[in-house]
């Protein structure tokens, strides 16, 4: 009696089901939105980093300053804030969209008791293909009660466009942004405005934002 072929068709069975497995869990973290860009970009190495120095401001109220650093690695921009001990704590990707991209201003607010954000404007950087086209965006940095482990990056809406098409056809596009209790509910929201354009930005806590 030959038992070698039952003992190999064991052997690949087992084998086949550890992957059916692994397939499984790479699938369900895939759909849940557990295998993120952020896994992905953790295992990138980068050619070459350069970052701008420390930019101390105190998020959560108890008088030892954060430090944000602003950096560019193989032209992607990214955000890093390190803690009292200068421990990196929070590293996010900004999305530019052409040449000279970089933050160029931050500002910091309290919008109520609970609440608290840290207003990035960001140069998304110019193209000039046939038409010239430049545009900043900003970001919401939100923190809940002051804990920094509630902190939540949102990409909010432009702040300035200008664009130069064919013919000399130039428009310049800059928007206003305001902090004000918009809804009367005690805490203060953003609006974005540019002449009769206005755009109202509410935060309802857990990084997230209503825009009505």
């Amino acid at each position: 009696m030959n038992l070698k072929k039952p003992f190999i068709l064991v052997i690949l069975l087992l084998h086949s089901m550890v992957l059916l497995a692994q397939d499984e869990r790479y699938f369900r973290d895939l759909f849940s939105g557990e295998l993120t860009r952020d896994k992905f970009q953790e295992k990138k190495k980068y050619k070459w980093e350069v970052e701008t120095p420390f930019y101390d401001i105190d998020l959560d109220g108890d008088s030892w300053p954060e430090s944000f650093v602003f950096a560019k690695k193989d032209g992607e921009d990214w955000i890093n804030i390190y803690d009292k001990h200068k421990t990196l704590f929070f590293s996010k990707r900004l999305a530019s969209n052409g040449a000279d991209s970089g933050v160029y201003k931050i500002s910091f607010h309290k919008l109520g008791p609970k609440y608290s954000v840290l207003l990035i404007y960001f140069n998304e950087g110019y193209t000039y293909y046939l038409n010239y086209l430049s545009t900043a965006r900003l970001y919401f940095l939100s923190i809940d009660n002051q804990n920094l482990k509630t902190m939540r990056l949102e990409r909010g809406p432009q702040v300035w466009r200008e664009q130069e098409k064919r013919y000399k056809k130039y428009g310049l596009r800059k928007y206003e942004v305001g902090v004000k209790d918009l809804d009367g509910d005690g805490e203060r929201d953003i609006l974005v405005k540019f002449n009769n354009i206005s755009r109202a930005y509410l935060y309802r806590g857990k990084g997230k934002w209503i825009h009505p």
